[in-house]
């Protein structure tokens, strides 16, 4: 039987500082790879900081989004680790908030 080890993340973010927050996620998803986590959990908007009014009034704020999840993804591609890690993302005109 295969045991699963979850890695549950509180990431210290600021709002709007998607690249240096992308660099906390990474830190710590390289820390949970180490120490063999099957499943490494982060918080929703964990790359934009957090901020409910900006994903309302800025689409900008989303867009930033995409290429810090992208780079995340990249990074960690060779990690025998899956992570869920929460972005905005808008669709066809609606915002959405996922992971």
């Amino acid at each position: 039987m295969r045991l699963v080890k979850i890695g549950i993340a509180s990431v210290n973010t600021t709002v709007g500082a998607f690249q240096q927050n992308t660099d906390r996620v990474l830190e710590m998803a390289r820390k949970m790879a180490a120490e063999d986590v099957t499943l490494g959990v982060f918080p929703e908007q964990v790359i934009a900081g957090y901020p409910a009014e900006d994903l309302v009034q800025w689409q900008g704020f989303i867009d930033h989004q995409w290429p810090e999840l992208e780079r995340f993804a990249k990074q960690t591609a060779a990690h025998a680790t899956v992570y869920i890690v929460g972005v905005a993302v808008a669709h066809q005109g609606v915002r959405l908030n996922c992971a």
